[in-house]
Order: structure tokens, then sequence, then C-alpha cells
């Protein structure tokens, strides 16, 4: 049976809904006095005006990326955290950059806890190979197949391949940004299966 992927067209990739930027407190800063120095009186005070109505960013240190500011609209939140990390309930999604392969998946109350992920995008049509939908549903995500961001946690010790978590796959619901990592029952592919961007499909049944 073939089920829908539509999420998993390039321009539709859920992920690509996620991430925070990667921007320090002191270029958000000098960004604003920027702004506000080439306007006249008038202007800079309707500028301020408008920033008090916005929803303030948020501050965050991280032992990766030093001081993170990013928009509270932007948090994921986990309410039964992720394996591993139970007590760990709210993340942020940060992508180096717009041609970065890997993510991360940044805590926002443990500076060293940052996960790599990768989009299940990258893995082609081939994953993942069981219906989604209905294990999204079952856990609180809703049924919208089109609104899941679906990504996999990579491990890459040194001296050895990098593998990534097929069979538990982390899956945000990208409009209300709640998560939970899903265990895809029926699956063939295991939790330590070779990182081949696009050639998910040819991993050794598990």
């Amino acid at each position: 049976m073939q089920f829908p992927r539509d999420w998993r067209d390039s321009r539709r990739d859920g992920v690509a809904r996620l991430p925070a930027p990667r921007r320090s407190h002191s270029s958000c800063a000098r960004e604003a006095r920027d702004a506000l120095g080439s306007r006249s009186p008038e202007a800079r005070q309707a500028m301020n005006a408008q920033s008090s109505e916005r929803i303030s960013n948020t501050t965050i240190k991280t032992a990766r990326f030093g001081n993170v500011v990013f928009d509270p609209r932007e948090e994921l939140r986990f309410p039964v955290g992720i394996a591993g990390f139970p007590q760990e309930r709210s993340f942020i999604l940060i992508r180096p950059s717009e041609a970065a392969v890997v993510s991360w998946l940044q805590s926002t109350k443990t500076p060293t806890l940052a996960l790599p992920v990768v989009s299940a995008h990258a893995f082609g049509e081939g994953y993942p190979d069981v219906d989604l939908g209905p294990l999204a549903e079952r856990a609180g995500l809703g049924s919208r197949v089109e609104d899941l961001a679906v990504l996999v946690v990579l491990t890459a010790p040194p001296g050895a391949p990098a593998t990534v978590n097929l069979l538990a796959p982390i899956v945000v619901n990208a409009e209300s940004r709640i998560g939970t990592q899903i265990f895809l029952e029926g699956t063939r592919f295991g939790t330590r299966e070779l990182f081949v961007p696009g050639r998910a499909a040819e991993a050794t049944p598990k």
C-alpha cells in the first residue's frame, strides 16, 4: 500500500518550519541600534511602540552555539520528554546554515544537551516505511500528516561510521509545536542504520 508522502516534498518539508535563528544577543542589539539610528525621532518612537507589542525574544546559553536568541513561539514542547531525557520538555531546533543536512535539537534548559538530528526528508521515499498518520494521532500529534516534521537522531562516535535511529524518530506537529518520539511499529529499520542520505530504503532490515 502506498501512503501519502506530500509532506516530504522539499517545498513542504515540515522540518523547515521548526528552526530557531542562530543569532547572538549582541548581534540582535546591534541590528536594533542600527535600525533606530537611521530613523527620525518620530520613526524611532513608532518602532519602539511596535516592538513593545511583540513577543519578547528569549536568550539561552548553549555549550555549542553560545548565546542563542529565539522567538518563544519557536519552542518545541515534549510533554513526556524524549528517550534518555524524560525530564527535558523544551527544545529549539537550530540549523547552522541553510545548506546544512544536520540540525541540532537544543534543550532550552540544559546548555550541554544538543542532539544532532536529520530530517526524514533526507532519506527519500523509502522512509518511513509505515503509515505515520495513525501513530502520530495515537501520540496526540493530530491526524494531519502534512503538519508533521520528522527527525531522526544521528550518532557519530569518533572513528566509527555515523548511524541514525530510524526505528524511533522524533515527530513534531509543526503547527502546535508539540513533539514526541514514536516507535514505528512494523518497520524494517533499526536504531543504528548507517547514515547514507537518500538511501535509507537500502538499510538492512531488522
